[in-house]
């Protein structure tokens, strides 16, 4: 299929989480040298939750992203790969985790950070080299530049491409109100997660995302606003 112009996955996530574009190809040695921030989990925090600002905005119709079904990542043996496709809404929901490094979401679990043999610095996922993969993740420019204005609108605070502060995300002036009922759930509530917590209260997150993403988001926010 004819690619339009296009940003890929890494780039589109490190816009959003830091206000600067950054190849797959160089990401692990960026994090590692602290190019994105001196608090290695500070940055992993913003490029997961940016990943997932990328599947909402896809989910919600904002995004048009183009990949194609892998299975294993480049090396690895028996790696194949199908033809390039258009992603669906299905899709978004189902392959929500961005593997840094390739431009890849993946459906498995959570999110860990690894350091392999060489110190290169990596977002590693269990049961990775098994999994099913969409790689070489692109998004057609025009829409992810829509996007940010869409959100940009919705939300005074200016969007990335603008200077937007890294991690501000869309509905974050919404998704604040919400934060603050959570934050008093929690209180009176001892050893309540903040993903549990949003889940009581994502029917009230703005946006045309599932609840699912809504909670995700929420739960991102909370962490973001009241770090442990």
């Amino acid at each position: 299929m004819t690619l339009q112009p296009r940003i890929t996955l890494t780039e589109a996530i490190t816009m959003l989480a830091f206000d600067n574009p950054v190849k797959a190809r160089e990401i692990s040695r960026a994090i590692a040298d602290g190019l994105l921030g001196a608090d290695r989990q500070e940055v992993l925090n913003r490029i997961a939750g940016a990943a997932r600002e990328i599947c909402d905005a896809g989910f919600a119709g904002e995004i048009e992203c183009v990949g194609r079904k892998a299975y294993g990542l480049p090396g690895d043996a028996g790696r194949r790969t199908e033809p390039f496709v258009t992603l669906t809404r299905a899709d978004y929901q189902g392959y929500p985790h961005y593997i840094a490094g390739y431009d890849a979401l993946w459906k498995g679990g959570d999110e860990t950070g690894e350091t392999d043999e060489q110190g290169e610095f990596e977002i590693a996922f269990s049961g990775l080299a098994s999994g099913e993969c969409f790689a070489d993740v692109v998004i057609v420019r025009d829409t992810f530049e829509l996007s940010l204005q869409a959100r940009s609108t919705n939300n005074p605070v200016s969007a990335a491409k603008r200077g937007r502060p890294a991690g501000s995300g869309g509905f974050a002036l919404q998704d604040r109100i919400v934060v603050e009922k959570m934050r008093e759930y929690i209180t009176n509530q001892p050893g309540t997660t903040p993903h549990y917590a949003a889940g009581q209260f994502a029917d009230q997150a703005t946006g045309n995302a599932s609840l699912e993403c809504r909670q995700r988001r929420l739960a991102r926010r909370y962490r973001n606003t009241y770090p442990q």
